[in-house]
């Protein structure tokens, strides 16, 4: 029998012989695990995998081009998704695991309980959850992020915890999901002493991973400044940029979690009379952003109970804003068109019923 390492040699002959653009379609193929082992013998094949619009097209390779999927959960780990195209009208009801958390984050198909020193990890789709090490040198409040990592084909957990005293988080550790590897939480560096922002509809606000980077929403303590942090999975180095903000605009408190907006991350905050002003961040490494109005439609507001408050969801992309309200234990999402001017209704069972906190992630892919 061949052993693995002679077909691992004769894969990356071959693919290195090919053509990019097919090479790239072969890669769209492979298991994660077969990636993994590619990239490690392979710079071509690294090179491909580290590209963000290759990893774009390998997390959507399976879908349809106007797929759009959205996974919501319940803080006792109820989890449901929903194609918000208008062609389809039912929703799958993915796992229940009794592991209540008032905290969730999600990247790439993995979920972690995002709140307290004992991190625990889930994927919706097969059931598979596993209890990681307590986090290290925790003074009390501890928070971690997930985030998977197209250099390694790992997920790693970013976490920190509260200080005794003030209102930075400190002690920020890696931990890399290597199943050949020891489980072990590594100490990391932080230049850019910061607290985690809360968020005016869950107990925290919540990170988006893109790119190879997770963000998260931060308060910059010591600048009394508002900051999107950026810690870039491959180096493990932090970046942040200072949100805009200008009190003149009327804007007193966020509107929603981070939002994907065209491959870029977007901040949600609710100015009086209902609209909501989204920052888009269009370059992290040249500091630009631009600004996005969103306005509560009237045809919307007719349709929905004065209880509990319409949620802001998100922009679908292809442009469609979505809107959420709970009525017992049925979810409506109601889809606006800023073009045509039509609401479509969509009415999703078991999602956020129960009470609680309800958690919201886009585009939610199970890597292979």
């Amino acid at each position: 029998m061949d052993p693995p390492a002679n077909r691992m040699r004769r894969r990356r002959f071959m693919l290195e012989k090919l053509p990019s653009e097919l090479t790239e379609e072969i890669l769209c193929k492979c298991t994660v695990e077969v990636m993994r082992s590619l990239i490690c013998v392979s710079p071509i094949v690294k090179s491909i995998v580290g590209n963000p619009e290759f990893q774009e097209r390998y997390l959507r390779r399976n879908l349809e081009a106007d797929d759009e999927t959205l996974l919501l959960a319940s803080e006792g780990w109820d989890f449901t998704t929903v194609n918000l195209a208008k062609s389809s009208t039912s929703s799958s009801f993915l796992h229940s695991t009794p592991k209540p958390t008032n905290q969730m984050e999600q990247a790439m198909g993995m979920i972690v309980s995002g709140y307290g020193k004992k991190v625990s990890i889930f994927k919706p789709t097969n059931g598979f959850s596993l209890d990681l090490p307590i986090f290290p040198k925790t003074h009390g409040e501890a928070k971690s992020y997930v985030g998977f990592d197209f250099s390694c084909c790992f997920y790693k957990i970013l976490g920190m915890c509260k200080a005794e005293e003030g209102g930075d988080w400190i002690n920020h550790h890696v931990l890399t999901l290597d199943p050949a590897r020891p489980l072990e939480w590594r100490a990391i560096d932080c230049e850019f002493p910061h607290a985690i922002y809360p968020c005016s509809i869950s107990h925290e606000s919540k990170s988006i991973c893109l790119k190879d980077t997770i963000f998260y929403p931060a308060h910059l303590v010591k600048k009394k400044k508002i900051g999107i942090m950026r810690f870039h999975l491959p180096t493990e180095r932090y970046k942040v940029n200072e949100v805009p903000y200008d009190s003149t605009l009327g804007i007193y408190y966020w509107g929603s979690t981070l939002l994907e907006i065209r491959g870029c991350v977007g901040v949600s905050f609710l100015e009086h009379g209902g609209d909501r002003r989204i920052m888009i961040l269009e370059d992290a490494q040249e500091d630009k952003w631009s600004t996005l109005l969103i306005q509560t439609p009237p045809s919307i507001c007719e349709l929905i109970k004065p209880w509990p408050a319409l949620a802001f969801e998100g922009i679908a992309r292809g442009g469609e804003v979505v809107y959420s309200q709970s009525e017992g234990r049925v979810l409506y999402l109601y889809l606006y068109n800023p073009k045509t001017l039509q609401v479509h209704k969509k009415a999703v069972a078991r999602a956020g019923g129960g009470g609680g906190s309800r958690f919201s992630f886009w585009n939610f892919v199970e890597l292979s």
